[in-house]
């Protein structure tokens, strides 16, 4: 309980990640949370390297389809450090 009462979430992400063996215990502690929603079974997509820029850069181009005047280069950013594990 300590621990969930003192955790803090960090802004922005960066290397390194976690290890194989680190997502490995985050991906099977994930999979025995409630399922309320009855949803399994779950997928899970692990993006790393070269891949998360390009995906960065689909969801800025998708964004931009949508609203002509949204701010490119902070785009890239947001993308790519909040979406490297989807």
């Amino acid at each position: 309980m300590d621990i969930l009462l003192s955790r803090a979430s960090v802004k922005e992400l960066g290397e390194p990640g976690p290890s194989d063996a680190d997502l490995r215990l985050i991906f099977e502690a994930a999979v025995r949370a409630p399922d309320h929603g009855k949803l399994r079974p779950w997928r899970f997509f692990l993006i790393r390297g070269a891949a998360r820029e390009k995906l960065s850069e689909l969801f800025a181009t998708s964004l931009l389809r949508r609203e002509p005047g949204a701010g490119r280069g902070k785009l890239r950013k947001n993308a790519g450090n909040h979406y490297a594990l989807l």
